[in-house]
Formats: structure tokens, sequence, C-alpha cells
């Protein structure tokens, strides 16, 4: 029988996203061996499927605002139409040069990159497929993944990673949600020509900004045509063709060409196989770590949105590079300290 070969480094990051990535290069500049293990494209949620195409989309709706009212200026913008396939090609060529970049500069710093899904054999040891990597320190930065709701008809409706891949607006949209990711997507739509339903569980949007963001946000979303049902829940959704019937426990809608799942994201650790450690997690799967993202199992780290604190790409690299630093360098009580963190809302206006 083979014995499987054991490659050892001083670190393993587990996610190439946008806090992985930060810790991995920070490692390697404090000439450690370093593994990076990603099971898609480099980059992660950030750079694939959230802020980097979202803000390509974004700059589309507001030149889309801009042009429809240009005319107030003097300006003659009659009939202007707007090409769904070239915006998105034009994102996914942005987000390949930026995926060949972080490609480049992690072999520029001899890391490894190797591609496939991690799980945990024990606390120091890690499988990829048939290989097995070995490490005294692990991050664990795989990120979430999109929470969709347990209601029949639920594999009729998208979330926020399928919508880059439209290959056409759909004319008429209902986004399920009350979040950023909701007002966000909900905005980007209905500039472009979509009609648009926000349809919120809750008595608002946005709840964990302050009660004016929060009034000011639903005016903007009204005025500019998305119409916003608030302390509505989705029942079920029947599929007719390619007509969607969205059933609630107010109002039916009908002739709808799609429903967009924004209510939440959950944690991507199902795979890992986080049992065979001592890393806890909270109720919601998030993991848990003290004030230098260390969990109960002392080799084993996490950054970014798998520990569910400020899930914000900036965050996650301040985490990574300071975590690296406190491990390898000479700043062994350097942690990030979570407080008055800004934050944007790319709606239109956006909100800070």
């Amino acid at each position: 029988m083979k014995t499987e070969s054991k490659k050892e480094y001083d670190l393993i990051v587990i996610g190439a996203g946008s806090g992985g990535l930060a810790a991995a290069q920070r490692a390697a500049e404090h000439k450690q061996r370093v593994a990076i293990i990603e099971m898609g494209q480099l980059g992660g949620t950030c750079v694939n499927r959230g802020c980097i195409p979202k803000k390509i989309y974004w700059y589309a709706a507001e030149f889309a605002y801009d042009l429809k009212h240009s005319d107030t200026l003097g300006f003659e913008a009659i009939g202007f139409k707007h090409n769904w396939q070239a915006l998105q090609q034009t994102s996914k060529q942005y987000i390949e040069k930026l995926n060949d970049m972080y490609r480049r500069n992690l072999g520029q710093k001899n890391i490894d990159i190797i591609t496939g899904k991690a799980s945990f054999q024990n606390s120091k040891e890690i499988n990829v497929g048939d290989k097995v990597l070995t490490a005294k320190q692990i991050i664990v930065a795989c990120g979430t993944t999109p929470a969709v709701p347990d209601i029949p008809g639920v594999e009729f409706g998208i979330t926020s990673d399928d919508f880059f891949e439209l290959k056409n607006r759909p004319n008429k949209t209902i986004v399920a949600g009350s979040g950023y990711i909701a007002i966000e997507l909900a905005g980007i739509l209905n500039a472009l020509g979509s009609d648009v339903k926000l349809l919120a569980r809750k008595n608002s949007i946005l709840r964990k900004f302050d009660q004016s963001i929060q009034s000011a946000a639903i005016d903007y979303l009204v005025e500019s045509g998305v119409e916003v049902i608030l302390n509505t829940n989705i029942l079920a959704i029947k599929k007719d063709d390619s007509q969607l019937l969205v059933e609630t426990d107010k109002e039916d809608h009908s002739s709808v060409d799609a429903v967009l799942w924004a209510i939440g994201r959950k944690p991507l650790v199902a795979d890992l196989a986080l049992e065979k450690t001592k890393v806890t997690r909270d109720q919601n799967n998030f993991i848990l770590v003290d004030q230098y993202q260390t969990t109960k199992d002392s080799g084993i780290h996490a950054i970014g949105d798998v520990v569910g604190n400020h899930e914000l790409t900036p965050v996650a690299i301040a985490a990574g590079r300071v975590l690296s630093d406190r491990l390898f360098g000479d700043k062994e009580k350097e942690w990030l300290e979570y407080k008055n963190i800004p934050t944007v809302i790319f709606a239109h206006p956006p909100v800070g």
C-alpha cells in the first residue's frame, strides 16, 4: 500500500480571498514557507462574485441614471440602449486580469497554490485530494456563501453569486432581503431597466444602520422606481415555463422573471472536518476566535467573513496582515481592534 507523502510548511492558508491572500503574502515576506489552498478562482468572493463586479455594474447603473436625467443639463440622450452582455464581458475580463495578477504575485513570493477542497485530518494536517499538507500554523479564511430560505421552489431563485452570470437583464425582478447586497443589486437592476420589487421580512431595511439612513435609503429607492414592500415573507415559488409565481403572506406576484435571494450569508465550513480539531463555532456556524484571531486550537486561526465580524474586504486584509505579523514577525501582542470601521453601501446615491 502506497504511503501518502506529507509536504511541510510554516503556514497553510485555507481560502485565497482578500484575507487569505493578505495573510499568505505577509507571511512569505517574513521568509516563511507558505501554501494557500483554493477550490475556486484566486481573489475569493470580493474579486469574483462581490465587490469588484458589483462596482462595475454599479458604475453602469450610475451612467444610466445620469443619462436619464441629462436633459436637465442640456444633453440630448433620447433612446439610449444598454447591452447587458457587453457589461458582463467587461466585468469578466477585468476579473481575469485580477486573477492573473494574484497568481503572479503569489509566484513571485514562492507561495504554493494548491487547488482543491481542504479538510482537516487533525490540528496540524490537511488533506487536499490525494495530497497531505502539514504546518505548525493554519489560517482558515474560506469566507461565506449566500444563504437561501427553506421553502418550496427555492431552487427557482438565484443568489448574488448567480447574478453576475445572468446572460440577460430580467424584465421583472423580485429581490428578497433588506441588507446591503439586496439594496445594491435592486438599485443596479432598476437603473438598468428592470422592474424591481424589494421584499423585506421586517419593518425596515439596513437595520444595522441609523434610522435616518434606513429612511433615506427607502426614500431614494422608491423615488428611483423600486417598489419597497416591508413585513413580507415569501412562502413559495412556482414556475410556469420561463415565468415565476411568487407566493407571499400578503399577496402573490405573477409573471416574474427572476427572484434574487439576498437574505444573508453563511460560513463556508461544512467540508472542512473541523470536528477533527478543537475549533469551536457559534450557533450560526461562524468560527469562534479570541482577539488575536486564534481558535480554541492554538495552531489554528481564522480571519475574514468566516468569523462573522465586520464582513468587509479591508477588514479581512488588515486582519490577515496583523495575524501574520504576530505569528512570524516581532509583533507578538499585535491584534486588530474592531472599532470605528467605516462602511459604504453602493446604492444610488451611495450611503456611508
